[in-house]
């Protein structure tokens, strides 16, 4: 258990153990000692049921006809008793779990009690749960018949995810494991992989790059910066290396020596009007990525403080060609004017420039340390904290890991972790768990430790060190069952091609595989949606759904950029899977019966009709109508099955007829701005 004195900003220690496994509410130590008291007193009390009293299978295959008896009374006749055995020879399982386990793939087990209960979620649905068998998911020992042997060393709850990595590749978000993916996305945006080595995860090197640094910002707020990122931004991804005051000014020393000369030599543009900026700002939406003192987007720098940091030159600059100062950057090539660039930097400064911080930085009297012995101590700084393993910088220092490999961690024994002079558990997972939260918790003079405090919750560190504890040698045996996916990337070819990389359109949209779920999937929007409608919609694009964050923004697109990007969706983003000239097959009356379904199936509840409706789902009439908008193929399509289109959306599949589902096709292919729908005759 931990025992360690109260950190500054936690309201009592908490450990691994402790962790709640149902939730990110973890227990007091008095609440703890009293669970284990009591899950002492149901061990001795079961002791009895462990040596020779456990029930044999057969017991529990009688239980398991007398339920089917009650649900199911025609399958129970045809019951067969007996051991039965799942895996295959190639992967080495030979599990007898559904000896016992005997309702696992039928939906009507699911009220039942354990161990005749359905498997919960979709998991088997996607897993060849025959084959692949029980135990590479769930530990344990799959042979047996008895049960307190065949769940020895059994995985619970959450830890089953540490599992996912035998068949899946280690830096796989999977749908059904949201721990350990939560934790994958924690470990690319903290950018882990700058200093620790783990096979089958890139370096990405996100951090902005250096160069030039001198010529964008102010030395005091740079310092200011490094002694506390959080300080000067709430919501700043940066770690706390907990510098001292003077390590900082020399550290920020040495990077204002690396200069723009662009930037120097050109003149501050003129002044602009700040309230049409204001208003430009607001048409781009950029909010949709930026976050403005902490409420926003969270997939960009958040801009609160934006006139503190930099200057109007390099402003203007930046907005005009993100890519100049950041290649890589995912920030879109608007099609500004430099009239409508001046006034967005002037609103900027205007708007989000702290002026209490002005303050302080007035009455910080310390000024640019030019001193050779400082700059240089700066450089030394620079390369001990390897800075470089997150950020660009043309200074001729190599990218160096710092931290140890850990590809294999999650075996890693335990005897190999310094638990410095703490008294926490003996485990590697209370070890890892409590390096990520407090990274210099273990640290001892002889061994001070280099790990900066990252700004995490408990919960965070619980996902990490799940996925962490998922990183070990064990794989599948058989290739063939391997979860490998396709590691094509999908390149778009043309002027089109051209346009979707200006304007950063993977940035939000997957496409082919290809790209970010931040907005809707684009693969197959050639089928779903109509050609004027999509040609308006970039042209003046409008919130589909509005409770969601991120909006697209309206580019400026020309009207050639517009009719380009809209040929190559039409033409190149199809399925097969929609079926073509559906529209004249739709009725009024069959518009009629649909309208009647919609109502009843209760369709209103998360879709927008008129000045009624709910906000989950997209609008039907809001800025565009249903008919004005999609493809009836589509729309029949989609109410037959809507997670054959997109795994794992909100929307519930009806099980629709295909009479009903046409029905209400027809219904929504009748809001249209048209006089009247092009249907046939009743």
């Amino acid at each position: 258990m931990s025992l360690f004195p109260v950190l500054p900003g936690m309201n009592w220690p908490i450990s691994w153990d402790s962790f709640d496994r149902y939730g990110s509410k973890a227990m007091k130590p008095s609440d703890l000692f009293a669970q284990r008291c009591i899950r002492w007193l149901v061990i001795l009390a079961s002791l009895p049921v462990w040596f020779g009293c456990s029930r044999s299978w057969e017991t529990y295959q009688s239980q398991y006809r007398q339920i089917l008896s009650e649900i199911k009374p025609e399958s129970s006749n045809t019951f067969e008793f007996g051991i039965r055995t799942v895996g295959h020879e190639e992967i080495r399982v030979a599990d007898r779990c559904t000896t016992c386990h005997l309702g696992i793939d039928d939906p009507a087990m699911s009220e039942v009690p354990q161990p005749f209960r359905t498997h919960p979620g979709n998991y088997l649905q996607k897993h060849d749960w025959q084959k692949i068998g029980c135990t590479p998911c769930h530990g344990g020992n799959g042979s047996s018949t008895e049960q307190h042997s065949a769940h020895a060393g059994m995985l619970r709850y959450e830890m089953v995810e540490t599992r996912c990595s035998l068949c899946h590749p280690r830096d796989q978000i999977l749908e059904g494991a949201p721990h350990t993916s939560h934790g994958k996305t924690l470990f690319r945006d903290l950018q882990c992989t700058g200093c620790h080595y783990v096979e089958g995860f890139a370096p990405p090197r996100q951090g902005p790059s250096l160069n030039g640094i001198g010529s964008r910002t102010h030395f005091k707020w740079l310092k200011y910066w490094l002694l506390n990122p959080r300080e000067m931004i709430p919501n700043a991804k940066m770690p706390n290396f907990h510098l001292k005051e003077e390590h900082a000014a020399a550290l920020a020393a040495y990077l204002m020596t690396f200069r723009d000369p662009e930037i120097d030599n050109t003149p501050e543009p003129p002044e602009g009007d700040i309230v049409e900026g204001g208003n430009i700002l607001r048409r781009a939406r950029c909010i949709s990525c930026h976050p403005f003192n902490g409420r926003g987007g969270h997939l960009a720098p958040d801009l609160g403080r934006i006139g503190n940091k930099t200057n109007r030159t390099w402003l203007f600059a930046k907005i005009k060609d993100p890519h100049r100062f950041e290649p890589l950057s995912t920030m879109p090539q608007f099609n500004f004017t430099d009239e409508q660039i001046v006034n967005i930097v002037d609103y900027l400064f205007d708007e989000y420039t702290d002026y209490d911080l002005l303050d302080v930085f007035d009455q910080d009297s310390s000024a640019v340390p030019t001193d050779s012995a400082t700059v240089d101590m700066g450089r030394r700084l620079y390369k001990e904290l390897r800075c470089n393993n997150c950020h660009f910088l043309d200074n001729g220092m190599e990218w160096m890991r710092l931290g140890p490999k850990l590809t294999y961690i999650g075996e890693k024994p335990v005897e190999a972790f310094d638990f410095g002079e703490t008294d926490f558990s003996r485990t590697r997972e209370e070890y890892i768990f409590q390096k990520i939260r407090t990274p210099k918790i273990f640290a001892t003079p002889k061994n001070p430790q280099k790990m900066p405090q990252f700004f995490l919750s408990d919960r965070d560190a619980y996902d990490l060190t799940l996925m962490l504890l998922s990183f070990t040698s064990n794989r599948i045996p058989s290739p063939r069952f391997a979860a490998y996916p396709d590691t094509g990337v999908y390149q778009p070819e043309g002027e089109a091609g051209r346009l979707i990389e200006k304007f950063q359109c993977f940035s939000c949209h997957r496409i082919n595989g290809r790209g970010f779920n931040l907005a809707y999937d684009l693969s197959m929007e050639g089928s779903r949606v109509k050609r004027e409608w999509l040609y308006d919609y970039l042209m003046v694009s409008y919130s589909i759904r509005p409770i969601l964050v991120e909006r697209m923004p309206i580019f400026n697109f020309t009207p050639h950029e517009a009719e380009v990007l809209t040929d190559y969706i039409m033409e190149e983003l199809t399925s097969n899977l929609i079926p073509q000239n559906l529209e004249s097959r739709l009725t009024p009356g069959l518009a009629r019966q649909g309208q009647i379904l919609f109502e009843e199936k209760g369709c209103m509840a998360c879709h927008i009709l008129g000045d009624k409706g709910g906000y989950v789902g997209p609008s039907f009439t809001t800025g565009a109508l249903a008919g004005d908008k999609l493809q009836a193929g589509w729309v029949f399509r989609w109410l037959k099955n809507p997670q054959e289109i997109v795994p794992g959306v909100l929307e519930p599949n009806y099980n629709l007829s295909d009479e009903e589902a046409l029905a209400i096709t027809a219904y929504l292919m009748s809001l249209t701005s048209k006089e009247s729908a092009h249907y046939g005759t009743d």
